[in-house]
């Protein structure tokens, strides 16, 4: 009789054990994954950031307008690439033929591929379920209103120089060769803002649409129009 009763209270001291086991289990979960899901957009923060910093250089010591080409969210020829992979979260670096010119009617920038910077090799991307999202300074090509206005980048072979298939209008940031960032749009004029680069934890829905996970979750770079130098916010 004490070994069935020994074995009686030592099953539901187990039973016990185990609820507490699982109960802290997903306590720290729900404690930890916050802190990864931040650990992941610092380290695309980095990454969009060291990505700038190497473009304006290379602007400067080479006398090119260069561009960092970050594709929306969206598909082919509307700011974005069709390929899931490289939507809001993909970045590479390419100059330009020529200065950017501005468009009166989308009240943006309009630059034309020349070439891929080989320097920085092949497309780089963002941790898994992090986005370049929209600001009204850096959002989505062709989107109505004021706001949401980006510049951009034609005639970009994808995914590789050497590709048949080349898109028009994918987002991007172009730097000067003096070192200044070409601004976005301040209402109806292009050009005179400053760039607003922001970094979420969020997943894409419907193919094109980002819905933020945690908007508290965001880290912003902005991009000053006159000195090209950044700011985090």
């Amino acid at each position: 009789m004490k070994l069935a009763r020994c074995s009686y209270y030592t099953a539901v001291e187990w039973g016990a054990f185990t609820i507490f086991a699982v109960m802290t289990v997903v306590l720290l979960t729900q404690l930890v994954r916050p802190h990864l899901a931040r650990q992941k957009v610092n380290k695309a923060v980095s990454l969009v950031a060291g990505e700038l910093r190497f473009a304006r250089h290379y602007a400067v010591k080479h006398k090119k307008f260069t561009a960092v080409l970050i594709p929306t969210a969206q598909d082919d020829n509307f700011g974005g690439v069709t390929n899931p992979r490289y939507k809001a979260s993909a970045l590479r670096i390419c100059t330009l033929g020529e200065a950017p010119t501005p468009d009166a009617t989308r009240k943006n920038f309009q630059g034309r591929f020349d070439s891929y910077v080989s320097d920085r090799g092949s497309w780089r991307f963002l941790p898994r379920s992090v986005f370049v999202g929209y600001t009204d300074t850096f959002g989505e090509h062709g989107k109505s209103g004021v706001g949401n206005r980006c510049n951009v980048v034609n005639g970009v072979p994808f995914p590789e120089a050497a590709s048949t298939h080349s898109i028009n209008n994918v987002r991007a940031l172009i730097f000067s060769p003096n070192g200044a960032a070409v601004g976005s749009a301040q209402g109806a004029n292009p050009g005179t803002r400053d760039t607003y680069i922001s970094m979420l934890s969020a997943v894409i829905r419907n193919e094109r649409q980002l819905w933020p996970l945690n908007e508290r979750n965001t880290v912003t770079i902005i991009v000053n129009r006159l000195s090209g130098k950044l700011k985090f916010n």
